[in-house]
């Protein structure tokens, strides 16, 4: 009888699959802008920028990750796991809670702060005055300030209030663009004025933080558990480290190996390419506070592996079409440059393979983050960051900015497999395993053929590269039949897409 009602179950429809769809696109809406802002702003910089510049700047926004990332010392993800938790004690006290963070992180991080800033000065000495000292000091202090505005974002998240969210990161997005125009344009501040954009941008929005959290509830730092607190966030810090330097450290080593312009073209094609970064993690975004919700449900599995379906199908739809267009969105974003860029789509095309294996771990590890195996996940993170640091030596010096791309491709392959296989132990996905192994197939014939067209626009392939952006689809979501009675019937690979099969039958 079980056996029965699980095959029942197991055609239905999702539950939050409309949800997840609908949010992950007000999501995406406003991560493609705020998160978005260096992509957005390439086009800009390319204009009134030398190639070497460029290479600098990308430099030091890695910087200003870094110091982001260590500074917020994971406690964002603290605001994830327990924010439900406190809120079941009172309507307020998952509020307090985050208020009481924000403002811990604030003061807790100043020395380390000072740290950071003293490090900054022996890397200016120790890379032989490559990058300016005031320079230094400012993304180190843009992204000490970043670390806080990160904890709102998480609490508008699990709060489940996208449109918040929407609008909180669309306001950094106009601030920080309107800023930096002004200081580069107007001011003739260049590289400087971009980074000193951003910190101004940051430090008004730790203000706007502020109130938004404050009005809500005020700190009570003697409510929240500490040892709960940093016990679950402190595994996850090294993990979000890791993740900076699977995403930055390519340029820190490339800065002492290859000169600037060849940084330029390698952040370019980067960036381009992490715009599927910035859509898978706005499906994960509308994702993560439903399956925290409901993890404990008796069908959790079965959902997580439907939901895993949709995420999966439309991160390499989104890969496939950046990877067919990737000379046409480079000539684009390049338009106002005297430079050439046109080596940037090669890099592109072969970072979204990487970009691909990363969204494969971020649905996979969320088990872990549940299941408080954030030690693991940074042990992980860890081996993922290991190797990509080992191939980057080993592959820079003879290939230059390619062994960069290599070395970020082999490193997230390496975490997906392992996350998969950790991941199976402790939490026994129901996937749609026959249809997603076709997708994941189909998206890699598809991909190879993709990274054969030139990396300069003709106009004649794109028909053809249409036709390769349809056909995926079709292929993947849809089983084509042909019998005696039917000349051919259409039906469903996935539970989400189920329909009535449609059948057309042959002339008489």
């Amino acid at each position: 009888m079980v056996e029965e009602e699980k095959g029942q179950t197991t055609g239905q429809r999702p539950r939050e699959a409309g949800k997840f769809l609908r949010f992950s696109l007000i999501y995406g809406l406003g991560d493609l802008l705020a998160k978005g802002a260096r992509i957005v702003l390439i086009p800009f910089y390319l204009s009134v920028m030398t190639q070497a510049e460029v290479g600098e700047l990308y430099v030091l926004q890695a910087i200003i990750f870094a110091t982001w990332t260590l500074l917020g010392f994971g406690l964002a993800f603290s605001v994830q796991k327990y924010y439900h938790e406190y809120t079941q004690r009172g309507s307020d006290q998952g509020d307090a809670m985050v208020s009481s963070i924000w403002l811990a992180r604030m003061i807790a991080g100043l020395p380390f702060y000072g740290l950071l800033m003293l490090a900054a000065y022996y890397f200016h000495h120790h890379s032989g005055n490559s990058i300016a000292l005031d320079l230094l000091y400012l993304a180190v202090t843009a992204g000490f300030l970043k670390g806080g505005i990160n904890i709102v974002e998480f609490w508008l998240n699990i709060r489940e209030e996208p449109v918040k969210y929407r609008a909180f990161t669309f306001s950094q997005f106009l601030l920080t663009t309107l800023l930096i125009i002004y200081l580069v344009v107007f001011q003739k501040l260049g590289v400087k004025g971009a980074i000193l954009g951003e910190l101004i941008s940051y430090s008004i929005f730790v203000l706007i933080s502020a109130f938004m959290l404050f009005r809500r509830a005020m700190p009570n730092l003697r409510q929240v558990n500490w040892r709960q607190a940093f016990g679950y966030c402190l595994p996850v810090l090294p993990h979000a480290f890791f993740m900076w330097g699977l995403t930055g450290i390519d340029r820190l080593l490339l800065n002492g190996s290859v000169d600037r312009a060849q940084i330029g073209v390698y952040s370019i094609g980067f960036l381009l390419g992490s715009f599927l970064s910035i859509v898978v993690r706005s499906m994960r975004a509308a994702w993560l506070p439903a399956y925290f919700k409901n993890a404990n449900d008796p069908d959790s599995q079965q959902q997580f592996g439907k939901i895993a379906s949709i995420y999966l199908f439309l991160t390499f739809l989104t890969a496939l079409g950046g990877m067919c267009f990737a000379a046409e969105v480079v000539w684009l974003f390049s338009l106002t440059s005297a430079a050439s860029y046109s080596e940037s789509a090669k890099i592109m095309q072969l970072v979204l393979f990487g970009f691909v294996n990363m969204a494969l771990f971020i649905a996979l590890n969320q088990p872990l983050l549940f299941e408080r195996r954030t030690g693991l996940l940074s042990m992980i993170s860890g081996f993922g960051l290991a190797i990509n640091i080992c191939l980057n030596l080993l592959l820079i010096p003879q290939l230059g900015i390619w062994g960069a791309a290599i070395a970020n491709v082999s490193a997230y392959l390496a975490m997906t497999a392992v996350t998969f296989a950790a991941t199976n132990r402790i939490y026994k996905i129901e996937w749609e395993s026959g249809p997603l192994l076709l997708t994941i197939c189909l998206f890699v014939v598809f991909g190879a053929v993709a990274c054969q067209f030139p990396a300069e626009v003709n106009m004649r392939l794109i028909p053809l590269k249409l036709v390769l952006l349809v056909a995926f689809p079709l292929l993947t979501l849809f089983r084509f039949r042909s019998s005696k009675q039917a000349l051919i019937t259409i039906e469903s690979r996935f539970a989400w897409t189920q329909f009535k099969p449609r059948t057309f039958p042959r002339s008489a």
